[in-house]
């Protein structure tokens, strides 16, 4: 990382600095990797989602740096010089800014001490392109010119890109659309034990990803549970624990409340159903040297994150049931998961049995559950 502990990027100008202080300088982003284009007409620059061939995707660290220029004809060789070259770097490369006599962010190796700093803070592009061996396609990620430090605050924007407006009858359309499918979603008790393509577990499983979460800490974890010796013990400690519930816990009201439902202790759909999802959520991340990072709103962000898995399972053709035994711990043992992770919810997922029958109830209707406040 080079000279790190004199801090020479704040008496040095780039002119000044020798070739391993220069190189000390790049913080490993690998943005400067991306394939990019220009739009011939304005001379705006534009990142793409695609990745130099020699860029290591877990590493962001070129394979061959000593080669890169005759390998790769279009590679940037930055120079202090070369300062139109500058322009095709995003606004938090240090090149960058030490031209402009702007300070390094908070999160560069050089201030940190630490090479991993600028993939934790989510600068760099793991996990987030493909390289160009790989690639089919490509999507524009941002404009290189939008990137402006008062728009980063030392973290890197994109422009909204996915974002379709849609005229308002069809709004309407797609908005009724969705009520209708969605509306004909139903809890199931009674499960076929038919085969479901795992790659359609995983694909929802993807969609539930995609959910806001507090500081985006994502503070989720879905195991998903197929072999039948797990699911047999899963069924056993969860009907214990209902028995329990059933006979001891559950007040007279409670039961009530659950009566038109016709749920019991006995559960066999824990077993019968081909996938049993079991969520947790995370009260905090620990790092590999032990570091606890606090999670925020972990309860509010795992039901966004189930509520999505539940209905993007429902358009794919699948029915599901939440169970939520009470206490869950026996979970977190079966499936062997970390302290900082709590059971959230199970959820049985596959094909309804051919004679499966739900109870005959109705849902509010939305005066009910809705109010408007128009001033």
């Amino acid at each position: 990382m080079g000279d790190k502990s004199a801090r020479f990027w704040e008496t040095l100008t780039l002119d000044e600095m020798n070739e391993e202080q220069w190189e000390a300088l790049c913080d490993g982003c690998a943005l400067c990797c991306m394939l990019k284009v220009e739009d011939e007409d304005t001379g705006e620059i534009f990142y793409t989602d695609v990745a130099c061939k020699l860029l290591d995707l877990d590493t962001c660290r070129c394979m061959d740096y000593a080669n890169r220029v005759r390998r790769v004809a279009d590679c940037l060789d930055l120079s202090s010089g070369d300062t139109d070259a500058f322009e095709w770097l995003p606004a938090s490369c240090a090149y960058r800014r030490l031209a402009k006599d702007e300070p390094l962010p908070e999160w560069h190796p050089l201030i940190t001490g630490d090479p991993d700093s600028v993939h934790d803070a989510g600068i760099s592009v793991r996990g987030k392109v493909v390289s160009e061996r790989e690639a089919t396609g490509w999507s524009i990620l941002w404009n290189v010119s939008e990137m402006h430090e008062d728009q980063m605050n030392d973290y890197p924007t994109i422009p909204l890109v996915n974002y379709e407006e849609y005229p308002v009858e069809e709004m309407r359309r797609r908005a009724q659309t969705f009520y209708e499918s969605v509306s004909g979603r139903r809890t199931v008790r009674e499960f076929s034990d038919r085969e479901v393509p795992l790659d359609i577990i995983e694909t929802a499983l993807k969609a539930a990803g995609t959910a806001p979460s507090g500081a985006n800490l994502q503070p989720w974890h879905f195991v998903v549970v197929s072999g039948a010796e797990t699911r047999k013990k899963i069924r056993e400690a969860a009907e214990a624990e209902e028995r329990e519930f059933y006979e001891h816990r559950a007040s007279e009201e409670w039961l009530a409340a659950l009566a038109p439902l016709g749920t019991d202790e006995s559960k066999p759909f824990l077993e019968t159903a081909p996938y049993l999802i079991a969520i947790f959520l995370q009260k905090y991340a620990e790092l590999e040297d032990g570091t606890k990072v606090k999670h925020y709103y972990p309860v509010e962000s795992t039901g966004i994150a189930t509520g999505i898995l539940i209905t993007a399972l429902h358009e794919a053709g699948l029915v599901t049931l939440t169970h939520t035994p009470s206490p869950m711990r026996f979970l977190s043992e079966i499936l062997d998961r970390p302290k900082s992770e709590r059971p959230f919810l199970l959820l049985v997922v596959g094909y309804p049995a051919d004679d499966a029958r739900v109870p005959d109830i109705d849902r509010k209707p939305l005066e009910a559950f809705t109010s408007f406040v128009d001033e």
